[in-house]
């Protein structure tokens, strides 16, 4: 290849990149509960949140430390992904009681090893994470 094409190549794949990010900042700025946060940033917050819940917290107070703000972010030539607070959320029973969970991002990894839950009872924190997640359910 000639210099030419090289630094042809190279501008459209910049301007490519540029354009995706553009739409996904676009579209996390048309959401009124959206922002633009990349996604280690967004496991690094989760992560630093996840630490300051407590034993007998409300919902309320696990969702004003957690965040319930979508975070919007993308990478070159994927569709853009959005992360809600919590996640994900489910209701079971066990053993006659009935526990609602939260699960919100806390590590950049792949499907639910990216997510801890948060296990609440009548609507305060009973525990969280994987272990107890799977000793009471």
């Amino acid at each position: 290849m000639n210099k030419a094409t090289i630094i042809f190549s190279i501008a459209v794949v910049v301007s490519l990149i540029g354009c995706t990010a553009m739409g996904h900042r676009q579209a996390a700025s048309d959401d009124p509960n959206g922002v633009w946060v990349p996604i280690k940033e967004t496991a690094a917050r989760g992560q630093q949140n996840i630490n300051r819940i407590d034993l007998g917290m409300t919902k309320t107070q696990v969702q004003n430390i957690m965040g319930t703000t979508n975070h919007y972010y993308a990478t070159a030539h994927r569709k853009p992904t959005i992360i809600t607070h919590p996640s994900k959320r489910e209701m079971f029973e066990s053993n006659s009681r009935t526990f609602e969970v939260l699960y919100y991002y806390t590590r950049y990894a792949k499907r639910d090893a990216a997510l801890t839950p948060v296990v609440l009872q009548e609507g305060k924190v009973v525990g969280w994470g994987w272990n107890y997640f799977n000793k009471i359910k």
